[in-house]
């Protein structure tokens, strides 16, 4: 297994449905990789409403499908410290192509408990950046920020077992 992270960041918003974002988090290419966990960095602001939820989920960026989702839990029981949210996928999800690694807000809106987001800016990884939903579209994707997120994955089949001067040679580093 191998970790693919950004964990640069300080507290950059608030998360949640309706009054604010709905879905927000990175946006990315995966190349050849069976992804088995997603975290995000986070702390909780507030009371949120008794029934609001986080799901974690990853979606393609173009049509905007379900390639894996799993709650994580109440939004009230998220640590009022910063902490990572991490769920492990029930069945592991092959990603080749651009996706949404997102902390999504489920439930009940109406007041200002939220969740605080986190992000690094200036950019620091190419080719990524945050995204944000709402009011049912992607808006914000800030080519200047990148979310604080990590993902857990497994190398392509070929690969495994393979020294990092192999795998270097077979991609022409």
């Amino acid at each position: 297994m191998a970790v693919e992270d950004q964990l640069l960041g300080w507290y950059i918003c608030g998360f949640r449905g309706g009054v604010g974002w709905d879905r927000i988090g990175q946006r990315l290419t995966i190349t050849d990789r069976t992804v088995f966990k997603l975290a995000f960095k986070t702390h909780r602001i507030g009371a949120p409403p008794p029934a609001s939820t986080i799901t974690f989920t990853i979606r393609k960026t173009i049509g905007d499908a379900i390639l894996a989702s799993k709650l994580w839990g109440a939004a009230e029981d998220v640590p009022a410290v910063e902490t990572w949210l991490e769920v492990t996928w029930d069945i592991p999800v092959y990603v080749n192509e651009g996706v949404r690694l997102l902390m999504e807000w489920g439930g009940p809106l109406g007041n200002a408990g939220r969740l605080a987001f986190f992000a690094t800016t200036p950019s620091v990884k190419a080719g990524e950046n945050v995204t944000r939903y709402t009011a049912g579209a992607y808006s914000g994707e800030a080519v200047a920020w990148d979310a604080t997120y990590s993902y857990t994955y497994d190398l392509p089949l070929g690969m495994k077992g393979l020294g990092l001067g192999a795998m270097a040679k077979m991609v022409g580093v």
